[in-house]
């Protein structure tokens, strides 16, 4: 069912729905049908789930991270927070994995907070972390192109 189109999905759901209708009885019938309305549904909707999380990386201090392979779109979610709220910095780079080359600042700060950033690149990356007093928290998810449409940056 994977790549199937919602309405697709609803139509097959509508099926099997017809299906179980018709070999369930009165009085208990009615449970058995929505037990398997709920099954159904369920299954079908967990390939409805297109993100996919590639990689996750927390830690304290500067560190360069592992290697992580994505296909564009992809959205870094990142967190980062400390028991101080002064003296803080935080500077997250994204790096060529295979030449080591860097490809750009992601984010610089001197306070804490979270967000979310979108790239539309493919590649073999690296993250390199220099962060004084601050524990960080990043995500790194794919998104279809569907999902990347309706992002929008605040």
């Amino acid at each position: 069912m994977q790549g199937w189109s919602l309405v697709s999905r609803a139509r097959y759901a509508d099926e099997e729905m017809r299906r179980a209708g018709g070999m369930c009885e009165s009085g208990a019938g009615e449970t058995m049908k929505k037990t398997l309305i709920a099954v159904v549904l369920g299954l079908l909707a967990g390939p409805c789930l297109a993100e996919e999380l590639v990689a996750e990386f927390q830690g304290t201090g500067n560190r360069t991270t592992t290697e992580f392979v994505v296909e564009g779109p992809w959205i870094l979610d990142w967190r980062i927070n400390s028991d101080y709220d002064k003296m803080v910095s935080f500077d997250l780079d994204l790096v060529d994995s295979l030449t080591g080359v860097l490809q750009g600042n992601v984010l610089r700060a001197k306070s804490l907070g979270n967000g979310i950033r979108m790239f539309n690149t493919s590649g073999r990356y690296r993250f390199r972390i220099n962060a004084s007093f601050i524990r960080w928290h990043l995500k790194v998810i794919e998104l279809t192109e569907e999902e990347a449409a309706q992002y929008t940056p605040r």
